[in-house]
């Protein structure tokens, strides 16, 4: 009973494997299959240029020999003569210089001229414009120097006030009253002071 019992259980393990492998085939069909050829260029093989041989040892040796070589160059010789004349020259005493003595320009006379005003004549009345008036004496001829450059007639006043100096800037003078009104306007435009008109001395 076994046995038989076996056989059976054999045989249906196989049947089941059986059906496994063919029932898809079955149920599906044989698949169409489409190949298609798609051609392939093989290139050709690229033909091999021939090089030009590396020349022996010995061939390089003969195009040396066959080159022509250069002339040798000469040599200034070092044991030239001295230029005739030089010891004599050598041995002269040199020649004397004169010195001539400049007196040196007379800078402090033209400082004062410059910073001194226009002469005018005491008998007839002057104006003069006012553009500041400073403690240090730096800052004053500053301005008069500035002045000066833009083509105005600037001096400096120094008088002194309850024992301190101060340093006054004027411009001019001149003699009519429109003309220090005019040349106050025009410090006013072109250089940017406040002037103020007074007379002069």
């Amino acid at each position: 009973m076994q046995q038989r019992l076996k056989q059976r259980l054999i045989g249906a393990a196989v049947l089941v494997a059986l059906a496994v492998i063919f029932l898809p085939m079955l149920l599906t069909g044989p698949s169409d299959r489409h190949t298609m050829d798609v051609p392939i260029e093989i290139p050709q093989r690229p033909q091999m240029t021939e090089v030009p041989g590396i020349p022996e040892p010995a061939d390089i040796e003969q195009l040396a020999e066959r080159q022509p070589s250069a002339p040798p160059v000469e040599r200034p010789s070092q044991t030239a003569s001295a230029p005739a004349g030089q010891g004599e020259e050598a041995s002269e005493e040199p020649a004397e210089l004169e010195v001539v003595e400049v007196e040196p320009p007379a800078v402090a006379a033209a400082e004062e001229t410059q910073s001194s005003p226009q002469a005018v004549d005491s008998d007839m009345a002057a104006w003069a414009i006012q553009v500041g008036s400073f403690g240090r004496e730096s800052n004053a001829f500053g301005l008069r120097d500035r002045l000066r450059e833009a083509g105005f007639s600037a001096y400096v006043e120094a008088p002194e006030a309850q024992g301190s100096r101060f340093y006054r800037v004027r411009v001019g003078p001149v003699v009519e009253r429109d003309e220090a009104d005019a040349l106050k306007t025009r410090l006013q435009e072109e250089e940017g002071l406040p002037g103020l008109v007074v007379s002069h001395p």
